[in-house]
């Protein structure tokens, strides 16, 4: 292991130290930019209907990148707050807030700040929220960004800024093309901070005016209800929806095709939606096949496997990943590829392609928190300090920069990675997640085989979705079967059912 691998723990190693080409000062977007630039990625899927959004990125080859599942019914990250503080943790560590609608958030104490008074309102934006911890408060902070394609908006700065630009490793901006988007942008800038993104250099400078002004209409709804003598804990501004979402899952790159599946109904919204994004405009192409788009490209498959608790490796073995209650586990699995011949070689090279495997099903499913990584057992200190600096490696293309803790005698590897969004993973109902995230997780794979069965129902003929009593309130109390009755054409009756699922075949 190289000296810059070392620490007071042998084994613990970081990809920000272990390779000195990957500088901890190199911005977090340069690996995710260059891989994508690497991997050839070619098309971007998104699956929208009322209640859910499903996004896939696939590159060249199909294989399937990043994967998103967005619920409008979850407390959404970007969503800012008018929050009450309600206490102090006993520790001190931060505060737990009341951020209406019956939502708990809970503020981490930062150096050099005081955690608010008791009773005092805050202005708090939702950083991260898992709901496969249904009692746990959802991660907020005082530091608001508004997130766009081209840039964002940081309230706590001013003026118009390229770092971002300048230091993503792609040809500089021309100084005639940086005065003119400086130009476009000093207005707003002279009153909230303007982030420039690398996507903002391939178009014109009315476009990225005209998201910096969306972006600060937002800001103003926020400044105006801080001004407002309500003191009602609530929402004042909503987070990303499911499409926004999509677009921000490319990080600034440009996909060869998006490949959208939708209702009828929402034709115009998407439309209108991407009509702000002119160089992803005309990427832009709906799918009217007759199988849904997901299973087309084989991602509903993919998808299948992950719920099954596998991801295979290539060359043989599988991974098997779970939901625990501190985190996520993974286990290596090598089924019967070390049978023969030298069998610590064998775990060697299996471990090697477990961890590039691993690495990229972290990022694929935007997994956070504490990752556990249970390698086979290596025997000799070489091999695992050799397999702790593959992980790292793998690990170090992340844009989260996650710190991996090496891998000790027993092949324990530990990531620490940040929460962002709302759990993918856990809306997928993968292992170990709570039971009612599995019911969510087969209520909108029954809708969306309802939607299927649609096209050939008669007109006025309804169609029968059997539910339990949980997922019957989950489709009335908000409205969501009227919704899907809308999307459809088609009336949509309830019937009862233990285990759920569709019954009967639409004539």
């Amino acid at each position: 292991m190289s000296s810059a691998c070392r620490s007071p723990k042998p084994w613990r190693c970081s990809p920000a130290t272990a390779f000195p080409s990957t500088p901890a000062s190199a911005p977090a977007w340069r690996p995710a930019m260059r891989r994508m630039r690497e991997a050839g990625m070619q098309r971007l899927l998104i699956s929208c209907w009322p209640g859910e959004c499903r996004a896939a990125l696939l590159d060249a080859a199909g294989r399937l990148n990043r994967l998103l599942v967005h619920r409008d019914h979850h407390p959404a990250s970007g969503a800012v707050h008018l929050a009450r503080t309600r206490a102090t943790a006993p520790d001190a560590s931060g505060a737990f807030l009341d951020l209406g609608g019956g939502i708990t958030g809970f503020l981490k104490r930062r150096a050099r700040s005081r955690l608010p008074a008791e009773g005092a309102m805050e202005r708090v934006q939702i950083q991260s929220f898992d709901p496969a911890e249904p009692g746990k408060a959802v991660r907020v902070a005082r530091h608001i960004l508004l997130e766009g394609r081209y840039l964002d908006l940081d309230p706590e700065r001013r003026g118009v800024m390229f770092e971002r630009i300048d230091d993503e490793g792609m040809p500089p901006l021309s100084s005639q093309r940086r005065q003119g988007l400086e130009a476009a942008l000093s207005s707003i800038g002279e009153r909230i901070g303007v982030r420039l993104k690398r996507a903002a250099a391939a178009v014109d400078e009315d476009v990225a005016a005209a998201e910096a002004a969306r972006l600060d209409g937002h800001w103003r709804m926020v400044e105006a209800a801080m001004r407002s003598s309500s003191r009602q804990a609530r929402r004042i501004l909503a987070g990303p929806d499911g499409l926004m979402r999509a677009v921000l899952m490319l990080e600034g790159a440009t996909p060869d095709e998006i490949r959208i599946e939708h209702p009828a109904v929402m034709a115009g919204a998407i439309r209108s939606f991407f009509a702000r994004y002119p160089d992803l405009a005309d990427r832009l192409a709906a799918h009217r096949e007759s199988t849904p788009l997901f299973e087309a490209f084989g991602v509903e498959d993919r998808i299948a496997t992950l719920i099954d608790g596998d991801w295979p490796i290539e060359g043989g073995g599988a991974l098997h990943l779970e939901r625990a209650r501190l985190g996520w586990v993974i286990d290596v699995d090598a089924v019967a590829r070390t049978a023969r011949g030298d069998r610590q070689g064998l775990l060697a090279g299996l471990s090697t392609r477990a961890a590039q495997t691993a690495a990229d099903l972290v990022r694929m499913l935007d997994l956070g928190g504490l990752i556990v990584i249970d390698f086979p057992t290596l025997s000799e200190p070489k091999a695992r300090r050799k397999l702790a600096e593959h992980l790292a490696q793998a690990l170090a293309d992340d844009p989260l920069r996650p710190d991996c803790a090496g891998l000790n005698r027993h092949g324990i590897a530990s990531i620490a990675r940040t929460r962002r969004g709302v759990a993918t993973a856990s809306l997928l109902g993968l292992p170990g997640v709570p039971s009612f995230l599995h019911e969510e997780a087969h209520l909108f794979e029954d809708l969306r085989r309802l939607a299927g069965k649609a096209r050939h129902v008669r007109t006025g003929e309804p169609l029968e979705l059997a539910v339990g009593p949980s997922a019957r309130r989950r489709l009335t109390d908000g409205g969501l079967l009227d919704r899907w009755a809308e999307a459809l054409g088609v009336g949509i009756r309830l019937v009862g059912s233990r285990d759920g699922g569709i019954q009967g075949e639409a004539s």
